[in-house]
């Protein structure tokens, strides 16, 4: 999964101000790796770690004000889900080396939505990007983007701004961990025929409002990953 938000910089510092505000409050306790109070989104579903102490009323209380938080400081959710031995199987050997994987193919499809979004609203500015650093299949991708940043006509295509890999401290990347936690969960049950309620309930609250034609939140099952990838195919792209 690769998932984040899509902001302007007003927005996200108003949202690492109310996050910060929301962990004191809720006394989430500092990560000692990073000297701040971070949430795992894993961690936090299962009360484990520093979260073992929390009911399911607390972790709950905790996930709407947090959700409304993301909702109201940002723009739109960003992001796509699929299974590495789908892709694998499906992808050519040219797309998989190229793009470095199913991360690099999610992380691909994230640029696309930002064009899109951009393309929407007649947004015509550099859009700075922020990945988590440290993902299988991130150096590969880097490369993309820098063949990319190289020429002018890709850059305004794909509205490239700055590019930076960071960790895990950094606020907005936890509200990213939130969307791509529950669209995973989803993408699970997709695969695996099953429907939970509680499941598909998180993922709305994240989702908002967002217009079905709107949505830039995907996960590529086995069925429109290899339609998709034929398509690309067709038209003399990651041909092996």
């Amino acid at each position: 999964m690769v998932a984040g938000y899509i902001a302007s910089s007003f927005q996200w510092r108003r949202f690492s101000e109310q996050w910060d505000k929301l962990l004191r409050q809720a006394n989430v306790p500092v990560d000692p790796r990073y000297g701040k109070r971070l949430v795992h989104r894993n961690k936090l579903q299962h009360l484990k770690g520093p979260f073992e102490k929390w009911t399911e009323i607390d972790r709950d209380d905790f996930l709407t004000k947090a959700y409304a938080i993301i909702r109201r400081h940002t723009r739109m959710p960003i992001g796509n889900a699929v299974f590495r031995n789908h892709f694998e199987e499906v992808a050519s050997k040219s797309l998989q080396t190229t793009l470095g994987g199913a991360y690099g193919w999610c992380a691909y499809a994230c640029l696309h939505s930002v064009k899109a979004y951009c393309d929407r609203y007649n947004y015509k500015e550099p859009v700075e990007l922020v990945f988590e650093k440290g993902a299988l299949g991130q150096g590969q991708f880097k490369r993309v983007i820098d063949a990319y940043y190289k020429y002018e006509l890709s850059r305004k295509y794909f509205r490239l701004g700055p590019v930076s890999f960071v960790g895990k401290d950094v606020r907005q990347l936890q509200a990213a961990d939130f969307l791509a936690y529950d669209l995973g969960r989803y993408a699970l049950d997709y695969e695996l025929g099953r429907t939970r309620s509680s499941v598909n309930a998180y993922l709305h609250q994240l989702l908002g409002p967002t217009k079905p034609k709107e949505s830039e939140v995907r996960f590529w099952d086995e069925h429109v990953l290899r339609k998709h990838t034929e398509a690309l195919n067709e038209a003399g792209l990651f041909r092996d």
